[in-house]
């Protein structure tokens, strides 16, 4: 077991976090006509698809898909829930994680080279992003099916759904601290709507990718990410990464050297240079989250210099 306190406290809090997602289930003819419903809004053409990799009308069978009730509640709740804290928010720029990144960034140095010169993006930018998000492995986090996790956020665009689902979801955000605009049904009917819409678009966007990158149903089945439906080290949602897909040509999620160069490009494209913890922002939209990117940043800058210093003292003491 790696030993990381920091981050074993992180575990603990997501324990706890998930502890008390239990005890609902979507009516099941509601969730089939849910799927039914995305299917008919993303992929009217399933039975002429382009692609010999995909099956799209097995992929969206309904007794194979599961409504992902966990991931759902902790996308609805999430702007309600407290920020983490800021013990374990400092474990992402302790000395473990420095070390990580240290090592992390000379194991790939070349292509952080690139990043440096071609993107004119920090490598430790680039290499903070890429710890927050996903430890570098040292840790297994906890993952959803990806296509599922996609296809039930998106099911909140079905009217039964959020009827269903309205009182449940009322009940699970009235154990938080509530401001008035949150303390109505109504609000919590148009988030869901809002969520399920916007969602839709990203199983669309995930349909695309998949053709582009050529996914057949057996890697789409595996897929497992984060509880938005975010997928490969740099967790990018579909859209992000089929833009990416159409700008820069085929790349792979799981691969780090290609999760650098999409992540400064990424950084890139948000005016790092201009305003860098806004590009941040933009990367990931959570206050925490920039602050724990930025302060692994700003220690892995820190330490670069003075390595660099104890570097020059021993090389005149040398001579």
């Amino acid at each position: 077991m790696v030993r990381f306190p920091g981050i074993w406290i992180l575990r603990c809090t997501l324990i706890v976090l998930f502890a008390p997602i239990i005890g609902y289930s979507l009516n099941q003819k509601t969730w089939f006509a849910a799927v039914r419903h995305v299917q008919q809004k993303t992929c009217s053409d399933c039975s002429q698809s382009k692609t010999k990799d995909i099956d799209a009308i097995k992929l969206f069978s309904g007794k194979k898909r599961e409504f992902q009730e966990e991931a759902v509640r902790l996308k609805l709740l999430n702007i309600v829930m407290p920020k983490p804290k800021k013990t374990i928010l400092r474990a992402y720029s302790n000395k473990t994680a420095v070390i990580r990144a240290l090592k992390f960034m000379d194991k790939h140095h070349k292509t952080f080279y690139k990043v440096e010169t071609e993107l004119q993006i920090p490598k430790t930018a680039v290499a903070s992003i890429l710890y927050v998000e996903s430890l570098y492995g040292y840790l297994k986090l906890k993952t959803y099916p990806t296509f599922d996790t996609l296809l039930s956020l998106a099911a909140l665009s079905h009217r039964q759904v959020r009827k269903e689902y309205l009182e449940e979801i009322f009940t699970q955000a009235q154990k938080y601290p509530l401001k008035n605009k949150f303390k109505t049904r109504n609000y919590w009917n148009n988030r869901m709507k809002k969520i399920g819409n916007f969602w839709t678009g990203e199983v669309q966007a995930f349909l695309r990718l998949s053709e582009k990158l050529k996914w057949d149903n057996r890697k789409i089945e595996k897929m497992q990410g984060s509880f938005v439906g975010a997928f490969g080290f740099g967790q990018m949602i579909p859209s992000t990464a089929h833009e990416k897909v159409k700008k820069y040509g085929p790349f792979d999620p799981w691969n780090w050297d290609d999760s650098i160069l999409l992540t400064g490009r990424e950084l890139q494209s948000k005016d790092w240079k201009k305003n860098p913890k806004q590009a941040i922002y933009e990367y990931n939209n959570a206050s925490w989250y920039v602050d724990a990117v930025y302060a692994l940043h700003k220690e892995l800058i820190r330490t670069t210099i003075n390595q660099k210093k104890v570097k020059t003292s021993n090389a005149n003491i040398t001579k």
